[in-house]
């Protein structure tokens, strides 16, 4: 009964009901135009792991190789032939845990549809309930959000907060429309860390240390770049050097747990260890091939400001956090260092792959796993402008409140146009400029010579390191 009065509920709750439609009205797992499905370009590689250990008994891909699976329009495997005959999968495994329930129940569909539906991995059944599975997860990552928030900050500010980021962002169509991407999943790892972060800081003991520690693990098991939250219980509640050496105290004063935690996290990721021995014969193996990180190079601007990915061009209201950071109050000052070292690390080091841009996508999609942690400071925004206690003035704060408001409405309003845009094409999935950004903002139709105002990247000379 508590929950029914509570706006940030029913925030989450609205940001279902419009996900579920939206996702259910596109209805693209239908069309028979492959470009359409939901196992697609790096799905394919994530969910690999499922069909090649439940269906085809074989991890290392060897039947890939069978010209009845190359021929097959349906089946696709994309593993990197190793000397050995076996193929390795190129990501990591952790998306595929997120996916298992999804895949049990559409292979139990397709097994009893009575010859209706193959049940070989690929079939209509798979695409269906797979695509639901962001959906699921990107709401469950909002109700632990919430959780998180609400520590700190009242009903009313934290469901400003919620739909903040999950309208007025790219968190939206990496739920709704492309939710088996591995980012929303990354983004509800991130967030149980965390929160498991403030009550480990809070007190040390067995259960948060192993809890901890397997959440370390599965993050790095999802997104191997994601480990830069590590810094996040080293320097939560730092605030000066005299309580970054008592926080270092604390933490090796209690040394045994923290052993306990890097077993939970080796114990997390060991999957991995063992596929990659099996396929490959080392315990340790790099997957990317030719694809490398150029660390002298990092592409900061572009990264954040570009018209061709730019973060917070495609996420704009992302500003509230920057600007949230600076009115950081009482027990939330804790998180100012944490967010600033793990968006700091993470947008030089994603700056400094090859391809920055990371494909064809919408915005910077690889920060959309750490909105969680960006809606701290986000929140913090809004409490300067909302919480009851800063009506002291009235009409300065009745101001404030339609300002806010307005911005926050543009905001939504611009990402669900733009996110439509980019569902149609509109938005140029790797080739946006300057010029044909503006040209189609807030427009639904194809300008004139639209075609000589994309410029695309030379994906082979940016994996040589030359014009990223």
């Amino acid at each position: 009964m508590k929950n029914l009065k509570s706006l940030s509920f029913w925030a989450i709750v609205g940001f279902f009901i419009i996900g579920f439609v939206g996702l259910y009205n596109q209805a693209r797992w239908n069309n028979p135009d492959k470009r359409f499905r939901v196992i697609y370009w790096d799905v394919v590689s994530y969910y690999a792991y499922l069909p090649a250990t439940f269906i085809y008994h074989d991890i290392s891909l060897s039947f890939a190789n069978s010209e009845a699976i190359k021929n097959s329009n349906d089946i696709v495997f994309w593993g990197n032939p190793l000397p050995n005959s076996k193929q390795v999968i190129k990501t990591t495994m952790g998306v595929a845990f997120f996916y298992a329930p999804f895949f049990a129940v559409a292979h139990l569909r397709a097994h009893f549809s009575h010859g209706k539906y193959a049940p070989n991995g690929f079939s209509l059944p798979y695409h269906r309930y797979l695509a639901f599975s962001g959906l699921f997860w990107g709401c469950i990552a909002l109700f632990v959000l919430r959780k998180l928030l609400k520590i700190y900050y009242s009903d009313w500010v934290v469901a400003l907060g919620l739909v903040t980021v999950s309208f007025a962002t790219n968190f939206y169509n990496y739920t709704v429309y492309e939710g088996c991407v591995a980012h929303i999943y990354g983004f509800l790892l991130i967030t149980c860390f965390t929160l498991c972060c403030v009550h480990w800081t809070q007190k040390i003991t067995l259960r948060n240390s192993m809890l901890l520690g397997f959440l370390a693990g599965f993050i790095i098991l999802l997104r191997p770049t994601n480990i830069v939250v590590l810094v996040i219980p080293i320097f939560l509640g730092v605030t000066n050097w005299q309580s970054f050496r008592l926080r270092l105290n604390h933490i090796f004063s209690h040394f045994s747990y923290i052993l306990v935690s890097a077993f939970c996290a080796f114990l997390a990721f060991l999957p991995q260890l063992l596929y990659w021995k099996y396929v490959t014969g080392s315990y340790l193996f790099f997957s990317y091939g030719n694809e490398r990180f150029f660390w002298q190079d990092p592409k900061l601007i572009e990264f954040v400001l570009g018209y061709r990915k730019g973060w917070l061009v495609y996420s704009p209201a992302m500003v509230f956090g920057i600007l949230g950071l600076f009115l950081l109050q009482k027990k939330a000052r804790a998180f100012a260092i944490p967010i600033v070292l793990v968006m700091g690390l993470s947008i030089y080091a994603l700056s400094c792959w090859w391809a920055w841009w990371f494909g064809g996508s919408f915005g910077s999609r690889s920060l959309v796993d750490f909105y969680g942690l960006m809606a701290v400071p986000i929140c913090a925004f809004f409490s300067y402008g909302f919480d009851r206690e800063k009506r002291k003035q009235k009409t300065f704060f009745w101001v404030k409140h339609v300002v806010f408001c307005s911005i926050l409405a543009f905001f939504i309003h611009l990402n669900m146009y733009q996110t439509r845009q980019y569902r149609t094409g509109l938005i140029h999935w790797d080739g946006m400029t300057k010029q044909s950004y503006w040209a189609i903002f807030l427009q639904n139709h194809y300008p004139p010579y639209y075609d000589n105002m994309i410029k695309q990247p030379d994906y082979e000379a940016a994996m040589e390191g030359k014009n990223r």
